[in-house]
This record gives structure tokens, C-alpha cells and sequence, in this order.
């Protein structure tokens, strides 16, 4: 169950940094401009790169103690940001929490 578990999470945060990096790399720049992250360029590839690699090693089980803290408070940023502005993404903020919480779990196991 918790290679599942650790194979669906590492693919939501693999997918979540491969869209920022190559498929919407523009409307996920004015989405942390208007954030207030700037330079948003630098945000886009900082977190993307970290979800993207971040992805695959908790995938895999590598280092998940090291990347999972990390890629939870990345996540824990995102619900402040959907608490903050409702609009600024799709899903709802109990999703962001969960997800957050999932990764926290999998960095203390």
C-alpha cells in the first residue's frame, strides 16, 4: 500500500514540475508573479526543478526524508496562496493540505 501511495504522490509532483517547466511555463510565470514571488522566472524553475526531480526520487523511495519536508512546504505555500486568492489555482485548498500532509507522512516513514 505504501508503494502506491509513494508512486501516486511522486507522479503528482513529477507532473506538477513537468507543466511548469515545459507544457504552461508561461501562465505558471503570471501565476507567481501575481502571487507576489518575484522574480517569478526564478520561482518557475526553482520549484519546478524540485518538483520534477522531487517527484521521481519519492517515486522511487531515494531520499524521502530529505525531499518530502522540502516538496510539504512547497505545497503548504500553495494553500496559503489559495487561501489568499481563491482564483490563483484550480483545486481546492483542503486538496493542497491533504497533499501536504501525504508528503509530510512519507518523509517520516
Amino acid at each position: 500500500m505504501i508503494l502506491i501511495i509513494r508512486i501516486l504522490v511522486g507522479w503528482m509532483y513529477f507532473h506538477a514540475g513537468f507543466v511548469k517547466l515545459f507544457k504552461k511555463k508561461k501562465e505558471q510565470t503570471i501565476f507567481f508573479e501575481n502571487s507576489g514571488l518575484k522574480p517569478a522566472i526564478f520561482y518557475l524553475y526553482f520549484i519546478g526543478i524540485l518538483e520534477l526531480v522531487g517527484g521521481i526520487l519519492i517515486g522511487f523511495g531515494l531520499y524521502n526524508k530529505i525531499i518530502c519536508p522540502i516538496l510539504g512546504l512547497i505545497i503548504i505555500g500553495s494553500s496559503i496562496i489559495k487561501y489568499i486568492k481563491p482564483q490563483s489555482l484550480r483545486s481546492d485548498v483542503e486538496f493542497y493540505i491533504l497533499w501536504a500532509l501525504v508528503t509530510f507522512w512519507l518523509g517520516s516513514i
